[in-house]
C-alpha cells in the first residue's frame, strides 16, 4: 500500500498549523542552572573539555578577593572564532553523531550548563593559529535583553582578563572564566570564604585521587595531562603562607596533580601561588 506523504494537496482544514515556539532565554537558562552540578563536578566537566582538546597542562586559578573569579586555562588546540561561537551554542552537538574516541562531550551542553550553574557570567577565550577570540554568556545582560544574546569580547578587553596573558604566551589553548557568584554564598560568611572553601575542597578531592568518574575512564594513556591549582590573593592578606608541596599521580595513566602552598609576591598588589 502506498502512503501519501505529499501534504500540499490536502485540505487546509486538515493540516497542522506550525507554531514557532522558542524557549524564553532567561527562564530556560535560570532553570538549567538547577540541573544538579556541584562545584567540583562543574570544574571536572571543563577538565573533560580540556582533555578532549589535547591539553598537556591545565591551570585552575582562583581569586576570592575584589572581583572574585575562577579561571581554567589549558594549552589544548584552541578554537577559531567560528568554532568558539558554535561551541557557545546550547546543544551544539548532536548526541547521535559519531564522535572520536577522545571526545568526552555528547550533547554540547556541558561547558555552558556546568559553568552557569556556578556563576552568572561565563567568558570563554580561545587562541588558535594566532587568532584570539572571546565570547561571553552574561545572565544579567540576557535578563535585560530577554533574548539569546551572546557577547563578543573585543581583543583589547580580552587582554585585561585574568590569565589571558598566560594564554597568549602559551600560543594556543582555551581559557574559561567564571564571574558573578550568586549561589556560592548560601550558608557562608562571605564570597571570600565560600570560594576559598570550594577550591580547598576541590584540591583535596583531586589530591586524594577522588577523580571525576568521566575523567577516570576517559584519560588517554598516550598523553600526559598535568592539573595545577593556584590562588591569587592581595598582598594585604598575606606575605607568605605555610609552605609545602607535593606531586601526586592518581594511579591513572596520563594524570598527575601538582600542588604547592607557597605564595610569593609578583607585584605590590598581589601574591601568586608558585608551583614547585
Amino acid at each position: 500500500m502506498l502512503i501519501d506523504t505529499d501534504f500540499t494537496n490536502r485540505e487546509t482544514t486538515n493540516e497542522a498549523e506550525e507554531i514557532f515556539l522558542p524557549p524564553v532565554a532567561t527562564d530556560l537558562l535560570e532553570s538549567m542552572r538547577a540541573l544538579g552540578y556541584s562545584f567540583e563536578s562543574a570544574v571536572a566537566d571543563l577538565l573533560d573539555n580540556s582533555i578532549s582538546a589535547q591539553a598537556r597542562n591545565i591551570d585552575i586559578r582562583f581569586s576570592p578577593f575584589d572581583a572574585p573569579y575562577v579561571a581554567i586555562l589549558d594549552d589544548g588546540i584552541g578554537m577559531s572564532s567560528e568554532e568558539l561561537t558554535a561551541a557557545m551554542r546550547h546543544g551544539s552537538k548532536n548526541p547521535t553523531a559519531l564522535r572520536s574516541t577522545d571526545d568526552l562531550g555528547r550533547f554540547g551542553l556541558g561547558m555552558k550548563t556546568a559553568s552557569l550553574s556556578q556563576c552568572r557570567r561565563m567568558t570563554v577565550v580561545s587562541l588558535k593559529d594566532g587568532a584570539l577570540s572571546g565570547r561571553c554568556w552574561d545572565l544579567d545582560h540576557i535578563a535585560v535583553r530577554q533574548d539569546w544574546i551572546l557577547l563578543r569580547i573585543p581583543t583589547e578587553t580580552i587582554k585585561t582578563l585574568p590569565m589571558a596573558e598566560n594564554l597568549i604566551i602559551s600560543g594556543h589553548g582555551t581559557l574559561v572564566l567564571w564571574q558573578g557568584f550568586d549561589r556560592l554564598t548560601a550558608g557562608e560568611h562571605s564570597i571570600q570564604s565560600a570560594l576559598g572553601n570550594r577550591m580547598d575542597q576541590l584540591s583535596r578531592l583531586f589530591s586524594i585521587g577522588s577523580l571525576h568518574p568521566v575523567l577516570a575512564t576517559r584519560v588517554s594513556p598516550s598523553r600526559s595531562t598535568t592539573i595545577q591549582f593556584a590562588r591569587s590573593i592581595p598582598s594585604s592578606h598575606a606575605t607568605k603562607l605555610r609552605e609545602s608541596s607535593h606531586k601526586r599521580s592518581f594511579g591513572l595513566p596520563g594524570i598527575e596533580l601538582l600542588c604547592s602552598r607557597t605564595f610569593f609576591p609578583i607585584s605590590p598588589d598581589f601574591h601568586l601561588l608558585i608551583w614547585n
